[in-house]
């Protein structure tokens, strides 16, 4: 029973402690005076209110937390290029400017999430899109990683599909060439890291490479990883430049 009592006081103590700190920061407000400093140092305790500007960390371990708002319709806004309705339960927009120079790599941004060892953001639903990225003249989703996987998509059950491409796809593993006349191989080199021992090599040739008649076809594809290259070996000689494509992915 006194550990029961000594919880609920303490409960009682934060809050009366965040009620105080709420009314010591107006009246240092009121006379003008600077509440930065006060709140920078602010460690929220469960029940009292998160403060602009401010890095608040919640006293309570498993402490979250929700906002639950129940939006059917909203003003129109110009989230993106024109106006669209966004019914959003929060906003939030970055203003800033990228200031310095040269600019770094990543601009301004409007949320980041950061987990040490979990997902950093999770988006879910039931019936419509779980995270939705959207760029009028940049990227709309990046993902990036430096030894594991950038971007994964899974399809939990045979009924669905992993990924869908709507529109143009780049590779930079995709490439192109031409193989000058009377060759009858080619040795292609690509980029550091874009082939290894195991890729499979898709050519196809992408114009007549005989004058007189006869097939010419590529025969067989030579890897060379150490050297990021590789070879292709045609069945006979080509009879004018032949251009070509290529792609390379893994297995």
């Amino acid at each position: 029973m006194e550990n029961i009592l000594e919880e609920v006081q303490g409960e009682e103590s934060k809050k009366t402690i965040g009620k105080r700190r709420l009314l010591a920061l107006a009246t240092l407000a009121a006379a003008g005076l600077s509440i930065k400093p006060l709140i920078e140092k602010a460690h929220a305790a469960s029940g009292q209110p998160l403060y602009i500007g401010s890095a608040e960390n919640a006293a309570d371990d498993g402490d979250e937390t929700m906002l639950t708002v129940k939006v059917d319709s909203a003003p129109m806004q110009d989230i993106w290029e024109g106006l669209v309705p966004l019914p959003s339960a929060l906003t939030v927009k970055n203003t800033g400017i990228q200031q310095s120079s040269p600019p770094v790599h990543h601009p301004p941004i409007g949320i980041l999430g950061i987990c040490d060892n979990g997902m950093g953001v999770s988006g879910l639903s039931d019936s419509h899109l779980g995270v939705h990225g959207r760029s009028t003249h940049g990227i709309g989703t990046a993902g990036k990683t430096e030894d594991g996987i950038g971007v994964q998509a899974i399809a939990e059950s045979e009924d669905g599909t992993a990924l869908k491409v709507e529109g143009k796809s780049s590779f930079s593993t995709v490439g192109s060439g031409t193989i000058p006349r009377l060759r009858k191989s080619f040795t292609v080199s690509v980029a550091s890291g874009l082939m290894t021992d195991k890729s499979h090599v898709s050519v196809t040739l992408t114009s007549d490479p005989t004058v007189l008649g006869g097939d010419a076809a590529v025969s067989w594809i030579q890897r060379d990883p150490a050297n990021s290259r590789f070879t292709i070996n045609l069945t006979k000689a080509v009879g004018r430049d032949t251009t070509f494509t290529y792609f390379i992915v893994e297995p």
